[in-house]
C-alpha cells in the first residue's frame, strides 16, 4: 500500500483484554478503511501512545490491571490526546458505567455484544465529528490571530447591546480594559458625548 493512502486512512487504537473482541474489531474496521493498531491492556496502550498518535479508540471498559476508566483518566491527562475522540465498549448496561465513562472523558459508549456494522458506522460518524471539532478550533484560532493583529477597537455585540467580546488598542475610545468590559453594555463603556 502507498504511504500517502496509508496517511489519509483513520488510525484506530482497539484496547481490550480479549483477542477474539481484538481481531473482530480489527477485521471490521480495517474492511471499513482503518488502520488498526491494538492492544491487550491499558498499560501497553499507554505504551503504545508513544509511537502513534491514533484517530480514535475503540476501549474496553474491564480489564485485568488497568480498567478502561483509569486508562481514560491518563489520556485525557496528556495535552495532546484530550481530543482524541474514545468510544468505551462494554457489556454492561449499568447506568453508572455510563455516566462513569462519560465523567472520565469518554466521547461515547458502546454495549456489547457489539453490533459490528453498526461499529463501521458509528467510528465514521465520531472521526467525521472530530475532524469538523479540529477544524472549527483552527479556524478559530485564525480568527482570534487575525483580530488580535488589527489595530482598530472591536466590540462583538449580543442584541440586547450586552458586549460578549472587547478588544481595544492602546488608544481605544472605551473607558474600559478588554477583560472587564464583557458583560456591560455598549452605552457603559462608550465615552459620554
Amino acid at each position: 500500500m502507498d504511504t500517502s493512502e496509508e496517511a489519509r486512512r483513520p488510525l484506530v487504537m482497539v484496547v481490550d483484554d480479549d483477542p477474539s473482541m481484538r481481531y473482530l474489531a480489527r477485521v471490521t474496521l480495517e474492511q471499513e478503511g482503518c488502520l488498526v493498531r491494538d492492544a491487550e491492556s491499558g498499560h501497553s496502550a499507554l505504551s503504545l501512545l508513544n509511537d502513534v498518535k491514533p484517530d480514535i479508540i475503540l476501549l474496553d471498559v474491564t480489564m485485568p490491571g488497568m480498567d478502561g476508566f483509569a486508562f481514560c483518566e491518563k489520556l485525557r491527562a496528556m495535552p495532546e490526546m484530550q481530543r482524541v475522540p474514545v468510544l468505551m465498549m462494554t457489556g454492561f448496561e449499568d447506568t453508572d458505567a455510563i455516566r462513569r465513562a462519560y465523567r472520565v472523558g469518554a466521547t461515547d459508549f458502546i454495549t456489547k455484544p457489539i453490533n459490528w456494522l453498526v461499529l463501521g458506522y458509528r467510528i465514521h460518524y465520531m472521526l467525521r465529528a472530530s475532524r469538523t471539532l479540529e477544524e472549527l478550533i483552527r479556524s478559530e484560532s485564525r480568527n482570534t490571530a487575525l483580530i488580535n493583529a488589527m489595530p482598530d477597537s472591536m466590540l462583538r455585540v449580543a442584541r440586547d447591546g450586552t458586549i460578549l467580546a472587547l478588544r481595544g488598542s492602546g488608544d481605544s475610545i472605551f473607558a474600559v480594559s478588554p477583560n472587564s468590559g464583557k458583560g456591560q453594555r455598549v452605552c457603559e463603556v462608550l465615552p459620554s458625548p
